[in-house]
């Protein structure tokens, strides 16, 4: 029989709602792996956590939410043409 299963996603990234951008991140002085720190990117804080094995001034990658562009308002909106 045809495999109609799909593999599961490891990134979750099953809807295109809401996208990711990726961030090279050095390890501050004083945080190691497993530690929680905070990252900022375009005015937001994530927290995030060193993976495991990385030491202070190590780089690595996070994945941060990208906030979608904002909503057009719907054709003809504002310009006083319907139910005046």
């Amino acid at each position: 029989p045809p495999s109609n299963s799909i593999p599961p996603d490891p990134a979750g990234a099953r809807g295109d709602r809401m996208s990711a951008t990726q961030l090279t991140v050095k390890v501050p002085k004083g945080l190691a792996g497993g530690d929680k720190m905070q990252v900022e990117h375009a005015g937001h804080l994530f927290n995030v956590t060193v993976p495991p094995g990385l030491a202070p001034g190590d780089d690595f990658i996070v994945a941060v939410p990208v906030a979608p562009p904002p909503a057009a308002p719907p054709p003809g909106y504002g310009e006083g043409g319907a139910g005046g």
